[in-house]
């Protein structure tokens, strides 16, 4: 089922020339009665062919909670081990106002900055080991402070009562093909050999459950009601997270495209190819090429059933392909016994569906997640 999967010479990016068809969920048509075994059978699936299978849980977790001077956040110090070995990382947490006993339920994920991009003071420090995404120079620096803040609109979430828990996607999992696997969750967990090896998709989708970890051990925060959140290779992260972990009961995927929540089978805009021929530590060695395994990404949207599960897609993010996300999304739909309106009917500027656990919205301009995405976001989970 494997082989080397190259770059293709040329993308498409002309509707015209894919179907629109909502894919079947499965051949019968119908969900089948035993719904968790098959969920389980696709997530195997996905494991062994494209992103590789995640270790296990570290045999402990603790935390360190420190005040962080001029903010109203949090830098939460973890520690993680697994047999002699340990990991440290930081997280920033923010809680609601007017605590009054009352646990909170909470927004997390990963961010390509971490708090260093929410901050414009220098209390939070910056991880001299996290590599991140080559636009951003790779390194964290303080050129990277405070300047995407309106990822994580802390004030938006927070007044609607939900407390915020962030870290650097870099810190946990270094987004470089040759140091991925130096520092952070690879060297920690040293993942089976006798398995397919996990990529970085999959090991921050790991970080990410870790964070929900963290959130059991705040008093402050009610773990049963987790949203996880995600942009981009981190909304591809927390899908598959959310996917594994049932403790996210809601989760928003955001722009996340090839191999998140668009289908592959439409070849439009980002393919498997050319994604691993530039990122290739993101999936596990050799994956199986487009096509070849008998799922495509509405079966992992689905895998989120019964939970609430959000799919934000942008009209101008061609690369993304969001009229791909849409129909996955709509292909997913009948694991919840639902049903979302046509792509011709749906698809205008500014517009939004929900059909019982399921939404999705079009925000006009770019890849990005900006406070639009999240205004639309909490008024689902309200």
């Amino acid at each position: 089922m494997t082989g080397a999967v190259t770059a293709l010479t040329e993308l498409n990016f002309d509707d015209s020339l894919v179907s629109e068809a909502v894919p079947a969920l499965f051949e019968a048509g119908r969900v089948p009665g035993d719904a968790a075994g098959v969920r389980a059978a696709w997530l195997d699936r996905f494991a062994r062919e494209i992103y590789g299978v995640m270790p296990s849980a570290p045999d402990s977790i603790t935390i360190e909670r420190f005040p962080i001077a001029g903010e109203t956040a949090e830098r939460i110090a973890i520690t993680l081990k697994v047999a002699e070995r340990q990991f440290r990382v930081d997280a920033a947490l923010w809680l609601p106002a007017g605590h009054d006993g009352k646990p909170f339920p909470i927004a997390l994920g990963l961010d390509f900055l971490g708090p260093t991009g929410m901050f414009f003071g220098d209390g939070y420090p910056i991880d001299p080991d996290a590599r991140i995404s080559r636009s951003s120079g790779g390194r964290l620096s303080e050129s990277h402070r405070g300047i995407t803040g309106y990822r994580w609109p802390i004030k938006q979430i927070n007044d609607a009562d939900y407390a915020v828990l962030t870290s650097c996607y870099g810190s946990w999992v270094p987004d470089s093909e040759t140091e991925w696997q130096g520092v952070g969750v690879w060297p920690l967990t040293r993942p089976d050999p006798a398995q397919p090896q996990p990529g970085a998709i999959a090991l921050w989708a790991w970080s990410i459950s870790r964070l929900i970890d963290v959130a059991e051990r705040l008093p402050e925060i009610d773990a049963s009601r987790v949203i996880a959140a995600g942009h981009s290779r981190l909304g591809k992260a927390v899908l598959l997270a959310a996917a594994h972990d049932a403790r996210i009961g809601v989760v928003l995927v955001n722009n996340s495209g090839c191999l998140g929540a668009s289908l592959s089978s439409r070849n439009l805009g980002e393919t498997p190819a050319e994604m691993l021929a530039r990122f290739p530590h993101w999936t596990c060695p050799n994956p199986a090429p487009a096509g070849a395994v008998p799922l495509d990404q509405h079966h992992l949207l689905a895998s989120v059933a019964p939970r609430r599960l959000y799919v934000a897609s942008a009209s101008e993010d061609h690369w993304c392909d969001p009229k791909g996300e849409y129909l996955a999304l709509a292909g997913a739909a009948p694991m919840w016994q639902q049903t979302l309106p046509p792509l011709q009917e749906a698809w205008h500027e500014d517009a939004e569906c929900q059909s019982g656990a399921i939404g999705w919205h079009l925000r006009p301009g770019p890849h990005d997640i900006r406070p639009y995405d999240w205004a639309r976001f909490l008024r689902f989970v309200a």
